[in-house]
């Protein structure tokens, strides 16, 4: 759903969503004249503006991801890790490990060779299951090991 649809559902301008979100007026006039690509804003103002209309941050940039050829479209890694912190912090913890797992998202990442987004999201979960006192998920170990024969040798991934 595009921004302009959401802000229509919710009858809201532009002025007020600046207001309840804390992004800037020309930001948001920005991205309605296409002037910016709301794809390529920070985390931070992604993450505002989902906030204001009840959304995740990828509902906002998915009909942008719809308009290039599937698998095209990757995020700045750094956008994805601040974007994985913001839903951790969002959902929860337990959440987050059973709705990561549940979507094999470290599989899919993985088989595209989105390996750090694969191998981040693998770390993520084994982290938050140590912190939680959980068993540790060895369903991925089958990815670690080649990953871990190319660090080894020296190759790159």
């Amino acid at each position: 759903m595009s921004i302009k649809e959401l802000l229509e559902k919710k009858n809201m301008t532009k002025y007020r969503l600046s207001k309840e979100s804390g992004v800037p007026y020309t930001t948001i006039n920005d991205i309605f004249s296409g002037k910016a690509k709301i794809e390529k804003c920070s985390a931070e103002t992604l993450y505002k503006l989902s906030k204001v209309f009840g959304v995740s941050m990828e509902v906002l940039i998915e009909d942008r991801m719809k308009e290039t050829e599937p698998g095209e479209y990757r995020s700045s890694f750094e956008t994805f890790k601040s974007n994985i912190c913001h839903l951790v912090h969002d959902i929860g913890d337990i959440d987050f490990i059973i709705g990561t797992l549940e979507s094999d998202k470290i599989r899919k990442y993985y088989n595209m060779k989105w390996y750090p987004e694969s191998l981040y999201l693998l770390a993520m979960v084994d982290y938050l299951c140590r912190e939680n006192d959980l068993p540790i998920c060895s369903d991925y170990m089958c990815l670690w090991t080649p990953c871990k024969k190319d660090l080894l040798s020296g190759a790159k991934l």
